[in-house]
């Protein structure tokens, strides 16, 4: 008769443990998908090339943060013929990410802390770099 207890109790106890077992795999899906989502969110306002709303028609403004040794986002797009007022970010800026180039676009700044507002026009589609004073940390405005 304890045979039949002892056995009881660890059927049990398995049942249990798999129980947890399950309830944590359901959990990390979960967050999984949450941060999923959130990343998606944040992706397809890197695609959008960091593009704001508001704009009146036939201007667009576009944002990035130098951070470090870095552009974010380093992929911007526009369209062509438009007025673009690109405001960067410097508050990180160092180095030679402290100056903007882009010998294509005729930009040739020296970023300072807080917002750099860079202003052009668009010009025809196609893309054009743009990168760090020694061209060493480099980005993309992708013109369509």
């Amino acid at each position: 008769m304890k045979h039949k207890v002892v056995k009881k109790n660890n059927t049990l106890k398995i049942i249990f443990g798999l129980t947890g077992i399950a309830l944590a795999i359901i959990l990390i899906v979960v967050l999984r998908g949450v941060a999923l989502e959130e990343q998606n969110a944040a992706a397809s306002t890197m695609l959008a090339g960091g593009l704001s709303q508001g704009a009146a028609v036939g201007e667009e403004t576009i944002r990035m943060a130098v951070e470090s040794y870095q552009f974010v986002p380093n992929t911007l797009i526009v369209n062509a013929g438009e007025k673009v007022t690109w405001i960067v970010d410097g508050t990180r800026a160092s180095g030679c990410t402290r100056y903007l180039v882009s010998q294509q676009l005729g930009i040739n700044r020296k970023l300072v802390p807080g917002e750099n507002v860079i202003e052009f026009t668009a010009p025809a589609r196609g893309a054009y770099r743009f990168s760090c004073g020694m061209g060493m940390v480099s980005g993309t405005i992708n013109v369509v």
